[in-house]
């Protein structure tokens, strides 16, 4: 009889062992959850462009990567002649802001005193050498379309050094210039 307990105890600490749970528990670790990756915001900027003919109204302002072509936004031009675009995006080359002048666009004409047609398709751009140097407000009048003309004659391709250099270039002409005239005697 000792002998049939001790096989009944035995069978059943082995029957204990064998437990299809445990094993499984401990052969099927509960697996890690992956983190969920968190996006990366995009890059924005908000910049001021205003352009000068005279006051432009009925118009818009487009801002374009100039190495990607990719559009980096668009305002219409307020009131105030200004627009106010919210650049998103990243660009490692110059931002060129470019005036959409449409059927409707005007400009205030100082020599006689009133509003005036703007053609659609008329050309007025200016270029900032980067989104990071970006000031918060642009100027765009015809001095920064000859810059812009300028520095592409130099390269088929806008660049930051080509849109810096024709810009300080608009910048000494003006300065000589101004330098003479202010030497002159105009009495």
């Amino acid at each position: 009889m000792k002998h049939a307990a001790l096989i009944a105890m035995m069978v059943s600490l082995a029957l204990t062992g064998c437990n299809d749970a445990d094993r499984d528990k401990e052969s099927s670790p509960t697996p890690t959850p992956t983190p969920t990756p968190t996006p990366t915001p995009t890059p924005t900027k908000n910049v001021t462009v205003t352009p000068s003919l005279g006051q432009i109204s009925n118009a818009a302002i487009k801002a374009t990567c100039s190495g990607t072509q990719t559009a980096m936004g668009q305002a219409n031009i307020g009131a105030s002649g200004a627009a106010n675009l919210t650049l998103t995006g990243n660009c490692s080359s110059p931002i060129l802001f470019e005036l959409v002048a449409t059927a409707n666009s005007q400009y205030y004409d100082e020599a006689t005193g009133s509003m005036l047609n703007l053609p659609a398709g008329t050309v007025l751009r200016v270029a900032a050498p980067s989104l990071q140097t970006l000031a918060a407000n642009v100027g765009m009048t015809a001095l920064t379309e000859i810059a812009v003309q300028r520095a592409l004659q130099l390269a088929s391709t806008l660049s930051a050094a080509n849109v810096t250099a024709e810009q300080q270039g608009i910048h000494c002409v003006l300065s000589k210039a101004a330098r003479r005239i202010s030497r002159c005697d105009m009495t």
